[in-house]
């Protein structure tokens, strides 16, 4: 069943309106008292007469929105004829202006689907209906429809829509992160000065009070203003894709929203215009106070957009009196604070002003073809790249105005357009400069043998005659002189016709020392080659090897090759006239052990001295020294390795030897060994141990090996083992010190007058004196040599009543000799004076173990 309001209206002038209400047809009809025209008067239609609605319906196709439309139908018009009379005849309006029936006309309306009513503002049926007087107003605001199948109830009371309860709005958001809702743009223009948000949190609100309650009192209610649209006043920037806005902005637009849901509106990210733009609730920016620059300015040739291939070779075919670079990366200065400040890059990117990337910047240029340099101005290197851009052939090679103006500086590489194609040219800055006033010279050079270009084998051969009367260096490196100024010229002379390149010869008058494998040159000569004095040689590409002309002409340049790839030889390069080999010899410096010393791929010297009886000791030659007789000067050996029959490392030498078995020492002649060997200053022992002559004379090396033993060295004439002996030197009673039990007992039997010691420790005298003579000294003896276990008896009587062992002073004195001890165990050694004081105690003695004897002088 439908439901229509019916607005009928005639003459302005004519009766009250009346209002019916539909009985059957449940038609709600508002209408005037229709007056008809009498008499014969005829109107016709005319385009100036306007159509009006006289009954509008409702059509049942509202729906429910929070804020939305109410829709009427036009059922009936009127026509408005230009004397201000409707009249109901509506076909004198056929030409005219106006909505048609069946036409709807929309009034913003609020709704409650809870209360079920809705709200028109009194003045919006005033505003679209003009011709409605006060009670068809009325009629209408009291009027019911059908919303989403449910009977609305009409109001022109704002608080007809309020509930005790609604939900408010607590959280906006971007409508294109819910493009479900909201498939439009719902931010197309940047030319405005708001920003539509979409509710998306919402919270209960006590409307009596304002107060915010528990969502709980709300739950029932589907009146609620989630995803709907709220619209924000905003400053919008373009240039910065930002909209300005305050929290007090979104208050506003949402009074009922928390000011912490406010404030997270700042910062989000919404869509305008089809760009993602940023809330920003600072201070609107200036688009005056930025500027974009560009970072560097590239060589086009690596620096190019894929979409442009074509533009790597803007230089190919340029004017020379051009030169362009290519834009890579850009940066954001901000004059905010009114000096030029790095910014971000991000403020800048939409400024409508500024260099792009892959932009082209062209200087004007002065090309030197000479020199294949290209010079620009500073002022527009300047101009182009300020407060700190670069420019450089690639993004890794990039400098700044500053350092490209430096007069020290080498340029940057560009590729330019030649008559076969692309070339290297270098790009400098100031003002362009004459080839004539630079030179390329020598850096570095090195042996051709280990430096010539690829394949060109014969090279190595430069330098093979063994008798030759020049030495030729390839040249590994050059540089570059400012011969006006005498500074360095950098690459400035990397394309000039002139002087030496990488893989050239350069000579040198020399002459050739064979017999030392030597070779001389003159100062000059070595200096002009080497880049007047200033560059360096070497055997060997690395810089701890190369040498100027000054270390080669005091130290030597060694390691040089000379001769066939077939006889290659290592030769030292001198300055100064050659020397005469007659003069060199080589002699030995160091002597050694062979034991220690000798050359490991023949060991059978190791047993050089294996004859303890032999009457020569042979070293081996472990230092060599090269000496220039008619000078005096030594050298190292190694000057003269290659001497015919000279002396080399590992050599035997023989000199005349005392060996002396029984002591393991051997005896040499000092004054023989140095004139044998003028050039010695010492000899190491098998230790290794490199001692002085003296320490050699003196015994003090201990470590020769002879026959398979360690031997001592000494000068002089041979000792005389006969001298010495290992003698008793401490005595212990056999019962407490002992090697088996048959010891133990040597004193039990009483009857044949002996007593008799165990020998616990010796010690070696010289006999000839007395004198202590060292432990090592008897340790090889074969005779007179006394040993641990030893027995020494003594002749004694045995008093048996009193437990003392009766001697004579004579008899101690022979037996103990140069200050031996005796005791009865291994410790408080009493010597003869002490037991003739009667203080040697305890001696077991006789057949009963437990008894303890005194031993007591007589004499």
């Amino acid at each position: 069943m439908k439901r229509a309001i019916i607005a009928a209206g005639l003459l302005a002038s004519v009766s009250t309106p009346t209002i019916l209400h539909a009985q059957d047809s449940d038609v709600l009809v508002m209408r005037r008292a229709i007056a008809t025209p009498e008499g014969s008067t005829s109107i016709q239609p005319s385009p100036d007469y306007s159509r009006v609605p006289l009954v509008l319906r409702d059509n049942g196709e509202n729906t429910y929105a929070l804020k939305g439309n109410i829709g009427l139908e036009v059922e009936t018009n009127g026509c408005l004829l230009t004397s201000g009379v409707i009249s109901t005849d509506a076909e004198l309006c056929v030409d005219g202006q106006g909505p048609s029936v069946g036409d709807i006309i929309n009034f913003p309306a609020e709704m409650d689907p809870d209360l079920r009513t809705y709200y028109v503002a009194r003045s919006t049926y005033s505003e679209y209906l003009p011709h409605f007087s006060d009670q068809q107003i009325e009629q209408l605001c009291t009027g019911t429809i059908g919303i989403s199948g449910e009977t609305y109830q009409g109001s022109c009371d704002p608080a007809a829509v309020v509930n005790t309860y609604a939900w408010v709005a607590n959280g906006l958001e971007d409508p294109s992160r819910r493009s479900s809702s909201f498939p439009g743009d719902m931010n197309p223009t940047a030319d405005t000065d708001a920003i539509n948000l979409y509710v998306n949190n919402i919270r209960c609100k006590l409307n009596s009070t304002g107060e915010i309650v528990d969502n709980s009192n709300c739950s029932g209610l589907g009146k609620s203003p989630a995803n709907t649209i709220v619209e924000v006043a905003a400053v919008m920037g373009p240039e910065f894709r930002s909209a300005y806005l305050t929290s007090a902005d979104v208050l506003a637009a949402a009074p009922d929203i928390s000011q912490s849901a406010a404030n997270a509106v700042c910062g989000k990210t919404v869509r305008v215009a089809g760009n993602n733009w940023t809330i920003d609730c600072g201070t609107p920016k200036d688009p005056s106070n930025y500027q974009r620059v560009a970072d560097k300015l590239l060589d086009p040739y690596s620096n190019y957009s894929s979409i442009e291939p074509s533009m790597r070779y803007v230089n190919a075919s340029a004017d020379r009196g051009l030169l362009t670079l290519s834009v890579n990366g850009l940066r954001c200065m901000d004059y905010t604070s009114g000096s030029p400040e790095q910014g971000d890059y991000q403020d800048c990117i939409h400024l409508s002003e500024g260099p792009s990337q892959y932009d082209h910047v062209t200087f004007p240029a002065t090309y030197v073809d000479g020199m294949k340099a290209v010079y620009l101005e500073r002022t527009d290197l300047e101009a182009a790249l300020p407060h700190g851009g670069r420019a450089g052939f690639s993004s890794y090679n990039a400098y700044t105005p500053a350092e490209l103006c430096d007069p020290a500086f080498d340029g940057f590489r560009i590729k330019i357009g030649g008559t076969n194609g692309l070339e290297d040219w270098t790009v400098f800055c100031g003002p362009p400069e004459d080839p004539a006033d630079y030179a390329r010279k020598v850096n570095l050079a090195l042996d051709p043998a280990v430096f010539y270009p690829s394949g060109q084998y014969h090279v190595r051969e430069t330098n093979s005659d063994f008798n030759g009367t020049s030495y030729a260096f390839s040249v590994k490196s050059t540089t570059c002189v400012n011969t006006v100024t005498g500074e360095p010229g950098g690459n400035k002379c990397d394309h000039l016709q002139e002087g030496p390149s990488v893989y050239d010869l350069v000579s040198i008058p020399a002459a050739y020392v064979p017999q030392l494998r030597e070779i001389y040159v003159q100062r000059a000569d070595l200096s002009s080659a080497l880049g007047d004095g200033a560059g360096r040689a070497s055997y060997y590409d690395s810089n701890s090897f190369y040498k100027d002309v000054d270390q080669i002409c005091t130290e030597g340049l060694a390691r040089i090759k000379v001769g066939p790839d077939s006889d290659r030889q290592e030769w030292t390069m001198f300055c100064g006239d050659p020397v005469d080999p007659a003069n060199f010899k080589v002699q030995a410096q160091v002597l050694n052990d062979p034991f220690d010393a000798y050359d490991y791929s023949d060991r059978s010297n190791r047993e050089t001295n294996s004859d303890p009886n032999a009457t020569e000791y042979r070293f081996s030659v472990y230092r060599r020294s090269c000496t220039d007789t008619s000078t005096g000067e030594t050298f190292d050996a190694t000057r003269c390795d290659y001497l015919d029959g000279g002396l080399n490392d590992y050599d035997i030498v023989s000199m005349p030897a005392s060996f002396v078995p029984e002591l393991r020492e051997v005896y040499i002649d000092r004054t023989v060994l140095e004139e044998t060997y003028p050039a010695l200053t010492s000899i190491d022992d098998g230790r290794g141990a490199g001692t002085s002559i003296d320490n050699i004379c003196n015994g003090n090396e201990r470590s020769f090996w002879v026959a398979g033993n360690s031997w001592t060295m000494f000068c002089g004439e041979p000792d005389d083992p006969a001298r010495y002996a290992d003698m008793p030197f401490s005595l212990v009673d056999p019962k407490n010190r002992y090697p088996n039990t048959e010891f133990r007992a040597l004193n039990e039997d009483l009857s044949d007058g002996l007593y008799r010691f165990g020998v616990y420790a010796t010690r070696c005298f010289d006999i000839t004196d007395g004198s202590y003579a060292g432990t090592t000294k008897c340790r090889y003896l074969t005779q007179n040599k006394a040993e641990q276990y030893d027995i020494v008896a003594i002749p004694v009587e045995y008093d048996i009543d009193n437990k003392e062992i009766l001697v004579t002073r004579a008899a101690l004195e022979e037996a103990m000799p140069y200050g031996a001890g005796a005791s009865y165990y291994a410790g408080n050694y009493k010597d003869v004076d002490d037991i003739c004081n009667g203080e040697l105690r305890n001696l077991r003695a006789g057949p009963v173990a437990t008894d303890t004897w005194k031993m007591v002088c007589v004499n």
